[in-house]
């Protein structure tokens, strides 16, 4: 799971699926930037889920919206 968010990382090969691997690091980062964060659960088999939180309200504490 750590290397998931590494910059160019994969876990498959380009020829399984397209892309360079920079997606999940970039979210990851404006996510960090929002003072939120980012849950992460999967099987490793069916698929996985991404939850994103990010405070929606700093003045009144962290409500957080996913």
């Amino acid at each position: 799971m750590d290397n998931i968010f590494k910059p160019f990382g994969r876990l498959h090969s380009k020829s399984t699926y397209a892309g360079t691997g920079i997606g999940l690091a970039l979210c990851k980062r404006v996510v960090e930037i929002h003072k939120g964060f980012i849950d992460v659960d999967s099987d490793g088999k069916a698929g996985t889920t991404f939850t994103v939180y990010i405070p929606i309200n700093k003045k009144n504490g962290h409500k957080l919206f996913s």
